[in-house]
């Protein structure tokens, strides 16, 4: 939805953004394939744990949040 508005404002085109693009895609292709190697090796219940406790943490961040 954003590179649609980005695109019709002209925002898009800016040599700023395309630089930050540029930038970024190098380190985003290595996330992604770290990211497809621990995929294959991980197993299923490790992963729902992995989920589990990821889900666990960051709603905890949010009610120490809430009550700080």
């Amino acid at each position: 939805m954003r590179v649609v508005a980005f695109a019709l404002t002209g925002l898009l085109l800016k040599r700023e953004v395309l630089l930050a693009a540029l930038a970024v895609l190098p380190v985003a292709f290595v996330g992604v394939s770290v990211a497809s190697r621990l995929f294959r090796h991980v197993s299923h219940a490790l992963l729902l744990r992995l989920v589990a406790l990821l889900l666990l943490v960051t709603g905890g961040s949010l009610i120490a949040r809430a009550l700080s």
